[in-house]
């Protein structure tokens, strides 16, 4: 969710990037849900900058179905709950 560069240099069809521009968790569950601008990613990574999420029970239930990996720049694992990407059958990596 922070700036990816090499990473953008990388993206060629059918895959992309998406950067999120959600400013605040309200906007960023909208445009999780179907008709939603990220209604179609299958993977999250979260990087250090801007708007910076917890991936929360909360947040991981309004993922779109597609969603299979998150993965965290950062040291630690309080900012994703890993039981909740356990149930719904999602990896995540820090």
């Amino acid at each position: 969710m922070g700036p990816l560069p090499f990473a953008q240099s990388l993206s060629t069809p059918p895959f992309f990037l998406q950067r999120t521009d959600s400013l605040d968790r309200a906007d960023l569950f909208a445009n999780f849900k179907p008709g939603g601008k990220y209604e179609r990613i299958v993977a999250i990574y979260r990087a250090y900058g801007g708007f910076e999420p917890v991936f929360d029970r909360a947040l991981i239930d309004v993922l779109p179905p597609t969603v299979r990996w998150i993965a965290h720049n950062g040291a630690g694992y309080d900012s994703i709950d890993i039981k909740a990407c356990k149930d719904r059958g999602m990896y995540s990596r820090f």
